[in-house]
């Protein structure tokens, strides 16, 4: 149930002539005359507006409200819509006010959805205590004392009849009379009405203020979201191309250092493993410009669970300090750390590790594969082996053995390593020599000491 109230001439009538309309073109298939419209389907849709008089029929205004009225009191059921205009009006302002709440209190008990004007004070009280109904008041300009046409729900609304009556001209003397007139707890209620709706109206001015504001911080955050997201384009655009160049350079020195050791050395082919260097140069320069890329981003990995008791483990990825990078514990001292970061190898204080990331664990009984002679070279990232047996292997299975093993060797840290070929014809040692001569990794190599093996050995010394 709605209780619409406000000032004569204020639209009370319009909108529920609207209403009505509204749902009758709606069930008969037409189109609503709103901008956005939801409504239910109605069994009836029962009016009470106008005036009804008939002195052929002996009806006075009263009399004909109230035949109506009963007339729909005895066919309403939920489902129906009851439009309801001045209920109560054309007799004393008391009794009318009553009869008309017991007659809403029947029509709230059918099921029915009601809108009703009236200038009741009662029955806006009604509208506020009553848990089904809701008080809405036609809004009224009190500066030019002209309707502005708007509905507004939650509050009631004033009549301002003496208002109205000063905008259409009717004598001083008569209005201050009238005013004289006004009770003082309808001139309190007058006041109070009239404060609500100023409230609302600066409310309403304030809730404007703040939603365009708000349009306005929503456009400027996409205007600055936009710009950042060009910089990052342009960041990225400058640093693939200076990638470019910087893989062509590596490519013109590679391509002359082997030009360079082919002239120095007896075979035309050079030794298997050295011509792939320049494809891994390559992969390692770019993944060393993509760290560099996501630096110059500032895009951080999210941050994972770490047990803080745990103490680090070699294989464990840190933050190393004062550097925006994270690197691989490579080896564990008394209380430093040795942390591989790329292509740099640090050494820091173990209080200053961060760990961002534990190391993956193999499961428990899980072999490790094996090389040629049943020697483990798939050692685990705790532990890499120092040597390497390739004794029995051809020249070729033999260097790409090596090469492999001296890659996780350099990864994990090495420093020094023997790899054990044997005396023969020296086919292996020559070729293997070839290999470390120019091996990324390799700073010297030497034959073994005696101890170690002598010729048939060779300690390699990897690059810091």
């Amino acid at each position: 149930m709605m209780v619409i109230s406000g000032p004569n001439a204020g639209g009370k009538t319009v909108a529920l002539k609207a209403v009505g309309i509204a749902v009758l073109m709606a069930q008969a298939g037409l189109p609503v005359a709103a901008s956005e419209a939801q409504l239910p389907l109605f069994h009836r849709v029962l009016a009470d507006i106008g005036d009804q008089q008939s002195i052929q029929a002996n009806l006075s205004t009263f009399s004909a409200h109230i035949t109506a009225i009963r007339d729909m009191v005895e066919v309403t059921g939920p489902g129906d819509l009851l439009l309801l205009d001045e209920l109560g009006s054309s007799t004393e302002p008391g009794e009318g006010a009553a009869l008309a709440i017991a007659i809403l209190e029947r029509f709230r008990k059918s099921g029915a959805l009601t809108f009703v004007t009236t200038h009741h004070g009662r029955l806006k009280a009604y509208g506020s205590e009553t848990a089904e109904a809701e008080n809405a008041a036609m809004e009224f300009d009190e500066e030019t004392l002209e309707p502005t046409y708007r509905l507004l729900v939650g509050l009631p609304g004033k009549s301002s009849a003496v208002d109205i009556a000063a905008r259409l001209g009717l004598q001083e003397d008569i209005l201050t009379k009238a005013r004289e007139l006004i009770g003082t707890e309808e001139a309190e209620a007058s006041a109070l009405l009239a404060a609500l709706h100023e409230q609302r109206s600066l409310l309403e001015s304030q809730r404007a203020n703040l939603q365009a504001e708000e349009s306005r911080l929503l456009a400027r955050a996409v205007e600055l979201e936009t710009s950042a997201e060009q910089e990052r384009r342009a960041k990225l655009k400058e640093l693939d191309a200076r990638l470019e160049e910087t893989l062509r350079a590596m490519e013109k020195r590679w391509d002359q250092a082997l030009a360079d050791l082919r002239a120095r050395v007896e075979k035309p082919r050079l030794p298997k493993g050295v011509e792939r260097k320049a494809l891994a140069l390559k992969q390692e320069a770019r993944e060393d410009w993509n760290a560099e890329v996501l630096n110059v981003l500032s895009e951080s990995r999210p941050e994972q669970r770490i047990n803080p008791d745990a103490p680090v483990a070699v294989g464990d990825q840190v933050r190393v300090p004062n550097l925006s990078a994270e690197g691989t514990v490579t080896e564990i001292m008394d209380d430093h750390l040795q942390v591989q970061a790329g292509n740099l190898r640090l050494r820091i204080a173990r209080d200053e590790a961060e760990i961002v990331a534990r190391k993956s664990v193999r499961p428990e009984n899980t072999p490790l594969p094996q090389g040629r002679l049943g020697m483990n070279i798939e050692a685990g990232p705790s532990e890499a082996p120092d040597e390497i047996n390739v004794i029995g292997n051809t020249a070729e299975e033999a260097l790409d053995r090596v090469d492999e093993f001296l890659d996780r060797a350099y990864t994990a840290g090495r420093a020094r390593l023997r790899i054990i070929h044997g005396f023969g014809k020296g086919i292996l040692r020559r070729h293997l020599h070839e290999m470390f001569a120019s091996h990324p990794h390799v700073e010297r190599f030497y034959p073994a000491p005696q101890g170690e093996g002598g010729g048939g050995a060779t300690i390699v010394e990897l690059r810091n």
